[in-house]
């Protein structure tokens, strides 16, 4: 018989406590910190390093430490899935997103490459709409566009420079919109540390044989710890953000975390690559909280008009 390593029970409380919408807002806020610090750590190896090598070195790493926590938490069993097919669809998503991801942000700045991924939840809140015919309500659709509207603030739309880097971004995003909804169709049941394993492993395939050619013969210590932190907070990221969109009620309510990376980036600006931000961003900033606040009250409301609806039934239940 297969063992389970169950989750501490101090830790099953405390998310427990909060409802399915809150506990997926918080893993998806977390995994939104992890994917910049990624996208940081790609945006200064990249010009320094061969494509190939930014996006192997650091898969291959979180691969490894995802590997070792199923084999020790589950044993090889762990690997087994009953969703491979689902898993293998999505890991040759995640697999061409990364690629182009890395390969767009070589040539364009952090602010456009931010301002064409925030188009992300206009194509998940629609397609949930069309393909899941989830309720397209008039609150989250002014909470999205307000939320959109900071990000214009914020950065604004500089293509002035085209080049082929902004064709590799937009069509990152819609492949990161499909991804979304594969993890939609798996659910939540899944054993969690699958949800990065089976893409990370795809990565490492289809870029490792490139990547082993340019391996420098030496690599300066900061160097080595950039392409470490890579690889450690993809393990993070690939994890929570899939069973976020799993345990959310509805994909379009956690949709506008998304802008949350745009608090993050602004922090990156200021300390690492200190660039102090002009003030329209911090205005633009100031936006997007407001659009999230919006947006979190409106759904805790909402959740506690249905509690309240649930319990009136129960009592008229119970009184028949």
């Amino acid at each position: 018989m297969q063992t389970v390593t169950q989750r501490p029970s101090s830790e099953r409380n405390t998310m427990s406590r909060f409802s399915p919408f809150v506990q997926a807002a918080i893993l998806a806020l977390t995994a939104y910190i992890l994917f910049t610090t990624a996208d940081v750590s790609a945006k200064i190896l990249s010009g320094r390093y061969p494509l190939a090598l930014c996006i192997a070195a650091p898969a291959l790493i979180a691969l490894l430490g995802l590997g070792a926590q199923i084999i020790y938490q589950r044993g090889w069993a762990g690997f087994k899935s009953t969703q491979i097919k689902l898993h293998a669809a999505r890991s040759i998503i995640i697999a061409v997103m990364v690629t182009l991801f890395v390969h767009g942000l070589k040539t364009v700045p952090i602010s456009d490459f931010y301002c064409i991924i925030f188009l992300s939840p206009f194509f998940v809140m629609l397609t949930s709409y069309f393909v899941f015919k989830e309720p397209l309500k008039l609150e989250r659709l002014f909470v999205i566009c307000l939320a959109f509207t900071g990000v214009v603030v914020t950065i604004g739309p500089h293509f002035s420079d085209m080049n082929i880097g902004y064709a590799y971004i937009f069509g990152a995003v819609l492949f990161s919109s499909s991804n979304i909804f594969v993890i939609r169709k798996m659910g939540q049941d899944e054993y969690s540390p699958l949800y990065g394993f089976y893409p990370l492993l795809a990565i490492v395939i289809g870029n490792l044989p490139f990547a082993v050619q340019d391996i420098p013969s030496t690599l300066p210590t900061g160097d080595a710890a950039i392409f470490l932190l890579y690889g450690v907070v993809l393990i993070g990221a690939h994890t929570f953000l899939p069973m976020a969109f799993a345990k959310t009620p509805e994909i379009s309510l956690i949709a506008p975390l998304h802008y949350s990376q745009m608090l993050w980036g602004i922090l990156a600006d200021i300390i690492i690559f200190k660039a102090a931000p002009p003030m329209t961003t911090y205005i633009g900033a100031g936006i997007i909280i407001s659009a999230g606040m919006i947006m979190m009250w409106k759904e805790r409301h909402h959740l506690r008009k249905e509690n309240i609806k649930e319990v009136i039934e129960e009592e008229n239940m119970t009184l028949l």
